[in-house]
């Protein structure tokens, strides 16, 4: 894993590594289309209603998708067998994912449990659970 700090790399190299992670992650074979669903700002309450309602950003992006292996399971706290390891593109999202993100893939809707950015903010690795 590169321990280097954001300052590290110049803006050349960073965006050579952009594009690498962007042509991997455009690859149609090894990639899925995912709907990324994330709060923008607090919700707002109606009180003449009751009726709450969250502004949500939500995007359509190409992502690799991976089950988590066993002895990434092992290392993240609450993380279990079937939870889902997803890349995806920072470029692409409208807003940072947060763990109030929520996931659909193939009709399964997928709670984020945990969010990593990359030390250079190219993409995200986002740790998710299928809701039951």
């Amino acid at each position: 894993m590169n321990r280097a700090g954001p300052g590290t790399f110049s803006g050349d190299i960073k965006e050579c590594l952009r594009e690498d992670v962007r042509s991997l992650l455009q690859d149609t074979t090894t990639t899925t289309v995912i709907t990324v669903s994330t709060p923008t700002q607090a919700g707002t309450f109606t009180p003449a209603s009751g009726a709450y309602a969250n502004t949500v950003s939500e995007c359509s992006v190409r992502a690799w998708v991976t089950d988590l292996t066993l002895n990434q399971v092992l290392g993240i706290p609450g993380a279990q067998i079937g939870d889902l390891k997803v890349f995806v593109m920072d470029d692409d999202l409208q807003v940072p994912p947060n763990k109030d993100t929520s996931l659909n893939w193939g009709g399964d809707d997928y709670s984020v449990l945990e969010v990593r950015t990359d030390v250079i903010n190219v993409h995200h690795e986002l740790h998710a659970r299928r809701r039951s």
